[in-house]
């Protein structure tokens, strides 16, 4: 099976800077002929020879490395966020904005206290993703008319396969978005949809699992979901076009059901937000379990996504949103970049 690797190495070398040795020879001097003393004396000549030389430059720019034996055991302190907005998740576009929804607008932050709106009459947007053009999607909910909405840089607005009952989604390195169907009934379901056509295709039928919240490991070898009852957490191994190879496996139970949030870091780790213990779980790479983020109800984080070096974002903290307090969004060092950070994790595991 072939593994699309999103590492890259970049080497900048300078040049060797000389310069030129120089000499210098001064004539002698001629003293009349009548004159029979010679001057012999002769100054010597320069043989210094100029050889200093620019040290040559070896530091290559490299992609960081990361260890993954030096994760933190629990997230830091929240740090509120003053302009951005996010009712159930957030995404960072290309340039590195912060793009969130309070319900109704999509508002674009480039930084903690400076937010615009770009796209308004969204309405109740659930999980997002951004498409390799650079438009946002996000699952609309069963009152928007389903499916989900697509909004490009101008703010234009496109609705695709209106009708699909969904929550969880996530855009492959296809360029398809993936979309779990199942919120509160109908199929269960992870469907792939081309978001230029509109066609859409079940790859997995999770009538025995219901998939909820859905989320993509590093090199796109797999699949993991959330459920909607029991606090199961599924992978399913996937081949070079990203259709299951096999029925999804049982990872983990996390205690606690109702998973409105699943996300991965570069190390492989999985991180599930449960609604019922209103906390984010951490599946470790040993496949223990720790309770990374505690709240109560009402302040629950519903979605999270590491932050982007692009717009100075902190890439080793979550951005976590909070619907039930305003849309508010907070972050939380968790000392561990995400999924498809563009450095080099050592010692990562496929859970």
């Amino acid at each position: 099976m072939r593994l699309t690797s999103l590492l890259a190495i970049v080497a900048f070398l300078s040049a060797m800077g000389c310069e030129p040795g120089q000499s210098s020879t001064i004539p002698k001097d001629k003293d009349k002929v009548e004159d029979t003393d010679t001057d012999t004396d002769t100054d010597v000549v320069d043989t210094d020879t100029d050889t200093d030389t620019d040290v040559v430059d070896t530091d290559t720019d490299v992609l960081a490395d990361f260890d993954c034996s030096t994760i933190p055991a629990m997230a830091g302190p929240a740090v509120n966020l003053e302009a951005p907005r996010g009712y159930n998740d957030i995404v960072f576009d290309a340039a590195g904005a912060m793009i969130g929804s309070d319900e109704n607008v999509f508002w674009r932050a480039t930084d903690a206290d400076t937010a615009t709106a770009y796209a308004t009459g969204i309405g109740r947007v659930y999980k997002m993703g951004i498409l390799p053009g650079g438009d946002v999607v996000g699952a609309l909910s069963s009152g928007e008319g389903g499916g989900f909405i697509r909004v490009d840089a101008a703010g234009g607005k496109t609705q695709i396969v209106p009708g699909l009952n969904g929550y969880g989604l996530a855009v492959g390195n296809d360029g398809m978005v993936y979309l779990a169907t199942n919120y509160t009934g109908g199929a269960e379901a992870i469907i792939r949809v081309d978001p230029d056509t509109g066609d859409a295709v079940e790859i997995i039928d999770c009538t025995p699992y219901p998939a909820r919240a859905i989320a993509f490991n590093r090199d796109f070898s797999r699949l993991y979901f959330g459920t909607l009852d029991g606090g199961e957490v599924y992978g399913v191994d996937l081949d070079a076009n990203l259709d299951p190879i096999g029925d999804p496996v049982l990872i983990r139970n996390v205690p606690q059901a109702w998973h409105d949030t699943v996300e991965v870091d570069a190390c492989g780790q999985i991180y599930v937000g449960s609604v019922f213990s209103s906390s984010i779980w951490r599946i470790n790479m040993d496949l223990s379990i720790t309770e990374l983020i505690d709240w109560d109800f009402n302040t629950y984080g519903h979605g999270m996504e590491w932050g982007s070096a692009v717009g100075g974002w902190d890439e080793m903290s979550v951005y976590i949103t909070h619907p039930y307090i305003g849309s508010r969004v907070d972050s939380y060092e968790v000392g561990v970049p995400g999924a498809h950070w563009v450095g080099n994790p050592i010692g990562g595991v496929t859970l």
